[in-house]
């Protein structure tokens, strides 16, 4: 009977042994579940910020073409312009703002003889008026008569 008591009390050391092996291997696998869902979890963060990433360059690319063509619109206007500087010259400047000059110079010459009448006419008023009292000092005597 010894043999068989000590066999059992060998099968519960082995059997507790195993039920500590198996515990810590259950331990290990809910380890490993946790670590496996946590890359999981940051595969699809990872795979969640490519995508995020990609339709950010995305509208980046559609806001570079869509200043590609202001740009070329741009420099399309600039070259008219540039071409339109390009038609004036210094000379016509120059030539129009002599005619601009003699315009000026004729003008105040007129000015000056527009001046000169309006000065004749007052002296005219003022010597038609003195003839005027001339006149009527003359003849009032001969109204009286």
């Amino acid at each position: 009977m010894i043999n068989n008591e000590e066999q059992v009390k060998a099968q519960k050391l082995v059997y507790a042994a195993l039920w500590d092996k198996a515990n810590v291997s259950n331990n290990k696998v809910e380890q490993m579940k946790k670590q496996t869902d946590d890359i999981v979890s940051g595969v699809n963060a990872c795979k969640e910020n490519i995508a995020n990433w990609t339709s950010e360059i995305q509208d980046l690319q559609i806001k570079i073409a869509e200043l590609e063509c202001k740009i070329i619109s741009e420099n399309a206007k600039k070259r008219e312009l540039e071409s339109k500087a390009g038609q004036i010259t210094k000379d016509e400047i120059d030539k129009e703002a002599r005619i601009g000059i003699e315009h000026y110079a004729s003008a105040k010459v007129i000015d000056g003889a527009i001046n000169q009448l309006n000065e004749e006419n007052d002296v005219l008023v003022k010597k038609m008026k003195v003839t005027k009292e001339f006149y009527d000092k003359l003849r009032a005597p001969l109204l009286k008569k």
